[in-house]
């Protein structure tokens, strides 16, 4: 039964005994839990009081919204999480109460300053609740205000205080943030809230960020309505309101007042429909409580149910397998009892005795008596011939009749039967074709009797014995035989009796289960009808003493009191550490600025290209200069959907370039370049994904709800099915999206599938915010000339870190490795998401292989801090999230975009607080510029100077040479050119093997770490997957389980993947430090044979990473079923122990798996990166060579040619001023 949406008519005190009966029946039962519920419902209607709940975001302004209603500053309020426990306020005298988890209560008495018990307010792992009482002048007595804490999809501790409190309240106000609406967390709370029957009011706080030049407010409410709509949310009364800036045309707050003066109004009913929902709701959980009671039982019974059967259908099977089991006993005796009836009928109707039989006995009988004579003469011979004579004949007509009339029926009897019955032995076959009785004189003679003469008697006498005789060895011999035959058969059907007899016994025991199952079950649902029926119907009523004793237990008794002015020595843990962080403030300063050195580059190439030796080189100083002219910078801007990068690009660029909406957008890559010769101010490029890479996406998102398509127009089709099927997962509603946006713009978008588009600035936000658009994009490049782009830098807008598109992962970490700069941008009020703490993860990883540290980390708007203490304090937060996710020193700046870009346009500017004399853009701005023009252009400078240094020394030591006298010249040549020749054989003595050696070992041992480093990571994966959120016991468990480990193992492999793709760039690193190593080795080398001598270190070529695919091998379905058997229940996973063993065996399943992966990528990062230092050693060694041979050139030509000296001086002094100068 669902919860009531109509109270009947009814008195607070007829529902009050009813609810009464309810606690007592759940107290009666033992859980514990839901009657201490009942009875503060009991205690609730006892001071019938309205209760009303703010819950959200931890940053949405709850607290604040309370201070507003109360007219005065009670809670704490502070962009980062505070509170973690539920906050009680009313109206009385001044005390407060501290309940404690293990502690008994602290009742703090007057004077009860509420800063001083802020911090019992933030111990959420110490303090279940607050209650603070306080004759409040603006607070109604009978209004009571539950601040919960933050719905933080971090920390699940928050949610479960704010559910255990919410069955109190009457009326819950869900407060978001203006920027936050749309979060998951929120929409999955509001959700429940309402299949939980709360009266629900959203507060969608802080709609002074709205803008409405970016954004219509129509469009903006619209976007809340679907995305309600989508999640099958029940539409509710909505709210927009600002604490800030009152006045602001859109501001509801009044409304809200006016709200809460209305539901006072109507406080009896609301409270009367409060206790009957609540009631029936813990009932509800107590039959939740039950079955967890009985998890253990039910889920051993489970596991021998036939699911598939009913308990009849069960019974049935039983009854027809035990009548099939017993008709096989029988049918063996039966057939025994048959076979052997229709032998002896085939004897006893075999006619051996017949009248010439019966002649042949008689004249048999007659020659056996004594005074048998045949003949006068001879009488005695002739006598014993006749005797034998007869003998024979009538032995003889036995044998025939008894071969005619019973050995022939008897075998093919036999033989008939054998084959009925499916006997195909062939030796059974010739045994029964050769039975047959031994008929011989000896025989007959046994049967013929002293004395009995050869009457008609007694021959009929003889016969009749002869012929039982030979019917009972028949008998004997032919059930003998088949005696062997039927155990033969009953061998045979043995299997067949002992499966049946299994069958029985498993068919018993499941019967016998499902009784058990049947009866616990129906015993739960009683009492749930039970219970309800109390609620609903009058019955007998505990004794008054008997509920008061109940309902003490659930009192809460207070035995500790201090004075609010001793409160100091009670000691809290605080929840985050102050220390402040250090910022970035070492920047270098170049000692010449870069047009100094483009001039210098340009004059001594100008200079020395008169010099025939040095003519090459001059043609190099002038590639140089020109890179320097026009060297470009990549910026890559990097965030979550919501923390205002586009904002802050605007800023930056000081016009709005990029789209800004608070709403998510299927993400592409948005690039603002610098113009060019081609591409003139306004030009757009969009490059539209390939069929295949669309596609990919497309079958990824498919997949989440089992649904395939081989081609995108198949897949167009396949959505359709879509729009039935009830989204409830939150993870699944990206990808949903993602696919409705596909099918809704695939007719108009696909003959542009794979195409390079140019479009005006005008259309380009139409193909980035638009989504039936933007979910085709790969990238888009816009030429904007502004103060920004003119200094050569093209920004990068990255999708957020949140992004659905599986290839952005590979992408972003190419923006991590090769762009000039990093710019990581979060919001003031939001907490980093689990996509961003992986995106930081990775740049703490690789940070440190970077030769400059290029990153800078942006809290944006800034001026929604109240004081310059809490901006520093949520700075002081960011900073130490940032550390622990391996980023340490941060370059942080807090300012406020919006402010930043009206102090650019001239705008009217916007209010900011007082605490702020302007947006704190150009402090980041000024601290980004000297880090382009100073650190990364300082390396160039640096690079060219120690260039024209060299050039200088050689140029004068050529010149140095042609001033020598001949015999010196001729003395120098010859040692000039030995010693070049040794100069370069030991150049050549340098071998790459040594150092391929060194990087195998290398990539081994980073490849080891790597394996630790995630598997210390693995029990915060498993924790994650594996939560008492998503494993219900009243959803599909199989499916939550299988789901739980899908996540699991795509968060390993993602893990994995991240730190193979950090291994590579570590690798570049170590192969970069090797060869300048290896270079200052030569220059040590060759310096001491030639202490002139002296070469440009060559600069590293930069290497294309290796692409590192993600690809661990799918785990076996047979160890995927086996996580089955280490759940039975929620309760017995995550309170005993199940959940460790699941997760123990789950790594050592595991651990084979991302072993084999390792491997794999140490063959591909060996071949590949060995092949990457051969190139650059050889390309190095080359460039050495080619240095040390002009220098030697040189100081030869001076040596034998004449030159001209007057030239060569002018040049020799213009190039030395010009590098003094």
């Amino acid at each position: 039964m669902g919860v009531t949406t109509k109270v009947e008519k009814q008195t607070l005190l007829d529902l009050q005994q009813k609810t009464s009966n309810v606690f007592m029946n759940i107290h009666n039962s033992g859980d514990r839990q839901r009657a201490k519920k009942l009875a503060q419902l009991l205690q609730k209607m006892n001071k019938k009081e309205l209760m009303i709940a703010f819950c959200g975001h931890f940053s949405a302004g709850k607290s604040t919204f309370i201070n507003e209603l109360l007219q005065e500053q009670v809670l704490p309020s502070s962009p980062i999480p505070t509170s973690a426990n539920v906050v009680t306020i009313k109206k009385g005298n001044e005390k407060a109460i501290v309940q404690f988890f293990e502690d008994e209560p602290l009742e703090i008495l007057p004077p009860v300053e509420f800063s001083k018990i802020k911090e019992y307010c933030k111990a959420g792992d110490q303090v279940e609740s607050v209650l603070y009482q306080f004759p409040f002048q603006h607070l109604d007595d009978s209004l009571v205000i539950l601040d919960t804490p933050g719905i933080d999809s971090t920390d699940d501790a928050h949610r479960v205080s704010t559910e255990s409190a919410l069955h109190l309240a009457d009326v819950t106000f869900y407060v978001m943030d203006y920027n936050h609406v749309q979060s998951e967390v929120n929409l999955q709370f509001i959700k429940d809230l309402q299949q939980k029957g709360k009266k629900l009011y959203l507060i969608i706080n802080q709609i002074d960020k709205h803008q409405e030049n970016e954004l219509p407010f129509s469009v903006y409410k619209k976007r809340i309505l679907q995305s309600l709509h989508e999640w099958n949310i029940e539409q509710c009364p909505m709210f927009f309101t600002s604490l800030k800036q009152q006045a602001h045309p859109l501001n509801e707050l009044k409304k809200v007042k006016l709200l809460l003066s209305k539901l006072l109004n109507d406080k009896e009913t609301i409270v009367k429909t409060t206790i009957k929902m609540a009631t029936e709701t813990i009932i509800n959980e107590h039959i939740e409580w039950q079955y967890e009671n009985e998890a253990e039982r039910l889920a051993s019974l489970k596991q021998q149910l036939d699911e598939n059967k009913t308990l009849k259908q069960l019974q049935n099977e039983l009854t027809e397998k035990r009548n099939l089991y017993n008709g096989l006993l029988e049918k063996q005796n039966k057939k025994q009892l048959s076979f052997q009836e229709e032998v002896q009928k085939i004897l006893d109707n075999a006619n051996i005795t017949p009248y010439e039989m019966r002649e042949l006995s008689k004249a048999y009988l007659q020659s056996m008596q004594k005074e048998f004579k045949v003949g006068l003469l001879f009488s005695k011979k002739k006598t014993e011939e006749e005797r034998q004579k007869r003998e024979t004949s009538f032995v003889q007509d036995i044998k025939n009749r008894v071969q005619t009339h019973v050995e022939k029926h008897v075998q093919e009897y036999m033989l008939a039967f054998i084959e009925k019955e499916g006997i195909t032995n062939p030796t059974w076959m010739q045994r029964i074709q050769t039975i047959t009785i031994a008929i011989d004189r000896n025989f007959i003679e046994k049967h013929v009797k002293n004395g009995a003469g050869d009457s008609g008697d007694a021959v009929l006498n003889f016969t009749k014995d002869l012929a039982s005789s030979i019917r009972k060895e028949y008998k004997n011999i032919t059930f003998s035989l088949m005696n062997e035959c039927f155990k033969e058969l009953e061998m045979n059907e043995r299997a067949t009796i002992e499966k049946l007899k299994s069958e029985l016994e498993q068919l018993e025991k499941k019967i016998n289960a499902q009784e058990q199952y049947e009866k616990i079950v129906n015993n739960i649902q009683q009492t749930h009808n039970n219970l309800l029926d109390m609620l609903g119907n009058p019955s007998k009523s505990a004794s008054a003493e008997e509920l008061k004793s109940a309902t003490a237990m659930y009192a809460s008794k207070v035995k500790r009191q201090v004075s609010g002015d001793d409160l100091d020595s009670i000691t809290v843990n605080k929840e985050y550490s102050s220390n402040a962080l250090e910022t970035y403030t070492n920047i270098n300063s170049s000692q010449k600025t870069l047009a100094d050195t483009i001039t210098n580059l340009n004059l001594v190439s100008e200079q020395i290209s008169k010099l025939p030796p040095f003519k090459r080189i001059a043609k190099e100083l002038r590639e140089r200069s020109n890179r320097l002219n026009n060297q470009k910078f990549t910026v890559a801007l990097f965030g979550a959907f919501s923390a205002g990068k586009s904002s802050f690009a605007n800023a930056l660029f000081g016009e709005k370039v990029l789209p800004v909406s608070p709403n998510p957008t299927t993400a592409s890559i948005n690039k603002i370049s610098p113009v060019t010769a081609e591409n003139s101010h306004g030009t757009v490029h969009v490059k539209m994904k390939k069929e295949q890479h669309l596609l990919q996406d497309v079958q990824l998102a498919l997949s989440i709800f089992r649904l395939q398509a081989s081609t995108l127009e198949e897949a167009k089709e396949v959505i359709k099915s879509l729009e039935s099927i009830n989204i409830v997962d939150p993870k699944s509603k990206p990808h949903i999206s993602f696919l409705q946006a596909f099918a809704k713009g695939y007719s108009s978008m696909k003959s542009h599938i794979g195409n390079l588009l140019t479009i005006s600035l005008n259309e380009f936000e139409d193909y980035v915010a638009t989504e039936e658009k933007a979910c085709f994009v790969e990238w888009i490049e816009v030429f904007y000339d502004c103060h920004l782009t003119q200094q050569g830098i093209t920004i990068v807008d990255t999708p957020g870190a949140d992004s659905v598109n599986a290839r952005h992962t590979e992408v972003s970490f190419e923006y991590i490795k090769n762009s000039d700069a990093i710019l990581f941008v979060t919001y003031y009020q939001h907490a980093f998401s689990k996509a961003d703490r992986e995106f930081l993860i990775q740049l703490g990883r690789v940070k440190d292989a970077f030769s400059l540290d290029k990153m800078f980390f942006i809290i944006n708007a800034a001026d929604l801090a109240n004081t310059a203490e809490e901006l520093q304090l949520v700075k002081n937060y960011v900073g130490e999230q940032l550390l622990s996710y391996g980023i340490r020193n941060p370059r942080l700046f807090a300012l406020s975009s919006l402010h930043g870009l009206t102090e650019k346009t001239g705008e009217i500017p916007l209010s900011l607080p007082s605490f702020m004399r302007d947006s704190q853009l150009p402090q980041f701005e000024n601290a980004f510029y000297r880090f382009i023009e100073d650190d990364l252009v300082h390396m160039s400078i640096n690079a060219a100077e120690e260039e024209l240094k060299r050039i200088i020394v050689n140029v004068d030591t050529v010149f140095r040479s042609a001033q020598e006298s001949d015999e010196e010249k001729k003395e120098k040549l010859n040692y000039y050119r030995n010693v070049a020749k040794k100069m370069l054989d030991r150049i050549d003595q340098f071998q790459v093997t040594d150092y391929k050696v060194l990087l195998e070992k290398e990539i081994k041992e980073l490849l080891y770490y790597v394996i630790q480093r995630l598997f210390l990571r693995y029990r915060e994966f498993f924790k994650e997957a594996f939560n008492p959120s998503v494993l219900r016991d009243d959803l599909n468990i199989k499916e939550q389980l299988q789901s739980s480990f899908n996540e699991l193992f795509v968060d390993m492999e993602h893990d994995l993947t991240q730190e193979v793709r950090a291994t590579t760039v570590r690798l570049e690193k170590y192969i970069s430090t090797t060869l300048n190593n290896y270079q200052h080795n030569v220059k040590s080398d060759i310096q001491k044979l030639d202490k002139n001598c002296n070469f440009a270190l060559v600069e590293n070529n930069r290497v294309k990473s290796l692409t590192i695919q993600s690809g661990l091998k799918q785990i076996s379905d047979k160890e995927k079923k086996n996580i089955y058997s280490f759940y039975r229940n929620s309760k017995s996973f995550f309170e005993k122990n199940e959940k460790e063993k699941m997760r123990d065996y789950m790594e050592e399943v595991f651990q084979p798996v991302v072993e084999q992966f390792i491997l794999e990528q140490n063959s591909k990062l060996a071949q590949y990166y060995c092949g990457v230092l051969d190139e650059q050693f050889y390309y190095v060694q080359n460039v050495i060579t080619k240095q040390v041979e002009e220098y030697y050139d040189g100081i030869i030509a001076g040596l034998s040619q004449d030159l001209d000296m007057d030239m060569w001086s002018n040049v020799l002094l213009n190039i030395k001023k010009t590098n003094e100068g």
